[in-house]
């Protein structure tokens, strides 16, 4: 992605035209200091080495250094003591499927200055970041669509082993109706999306079990007649998309569904 691009159109803005060149170089300065954030991220040192990564860029937190004490301390925590089933049960549901997050442009503010805020719980306690690091990626369902730029985006800002532990993804597909009424509705999905799904060498979810498919149907431009009827046309349309699918990932469990607005 090429930032300042978006701000190119300000060329022709006459009076206007600082004000947008400006807004370029932020937005351009901005986007290097979140490039050179996710370069830090995926070494495994950090700069002056008070961070360790290991080799899938996930934080080393193997007991070293002068807090080897209190990592012991907080090991001994009654949560810690629990059976790890037990543990990783209440992990899963204190990090899992309890928000929606909606993957969009990303664009650098400034530098904060206010009050810190508070570390998650996830990473402030070694034990804990050890057994849920990829918890959030594991037990949540991912959502997106029509197309891919949201989530193409948001996907480069991950680790590999982050992505690769998203199992379950749910898209919302594209619709369109033909222009004579005595057919039924045709289905699509857009095509850069499906590529990349059904793509063996570089997929979008290389680990991906669950694969949810909601169609919007719009009332507005459909006329029912005699022939077809428009949960009938629906069905239809819905199984051959799911056969097409199921052929292309055997290994995932497909549910094909439609909305109406």
């Amino acid at each position: 992605m090429e930032p300042h691009s978006l701000f190119a159109i300000g060329e022709n803005f006459g009076m206007n035209s600082r004000i947008w060149k400006e807004g370029a170089k932020s937005i351009h300065d901005g986007w290097l200091k979140w490039a050179a954030l996710q370069r830090e991220r995926r070494q495994k040192t950090a700069p002056r080495g008070n961070v360790r990564r290991l080799a899938n860029g996930l934080l080393d937190v193997d007991q070293k250094g002068r807090y080897v004490k209190e990592i012991r301390e907080n090991s001994s925590s009654p949560l810690f003591r629990l059976p790890p089933e037990i543990r990783n049960k209440i992990f899963a549901y204190a990090v899992g499927g309890n928000f929606t997050f909606e993957a969009a442009r990303l664009f650098y503010l400034g530098d904060w200055d206010g009050e810190s805020l508070e570390l998650s719980r996830v990473q402030d306690v070694a034990l804990a970041y050890a057994e849920t690091a990829l918890l959030p990626f594991s037990a949540s369902i991912f959502k997106f669509g029509p197309g891919i730029e949201g989530i193409h985006e948001w996907l480069q800002c991950l680790l590999d082993v982050e992505r690769e532990a998203i199992t379950s993804v749910e898209y919302l597909g594209d619709y369109h109706f033909p222009s004579r009424s005595n057919r039924p509705p045709v289905w699509s999905i857009d095509h850069g999306v499906m590529e990349r799904l059904f793509s063996h060498q570089a997929p979008m979810f290389p680990n991906l079990k669950f694969l949810h498919i909601v169609f919007t149907v719009y009332f507005t431009f459909y006329e029912s007649n005699e022939d077809w009827t428009l949960d009938e046309s629906s069905e239809l349309g819905l199984n051959e998309i799911k056969k097409r699918i199921e052929a292309e990932l055997p290994n995932v469990s497909v549910t094909v569904s439609w909305r109406a607005e």
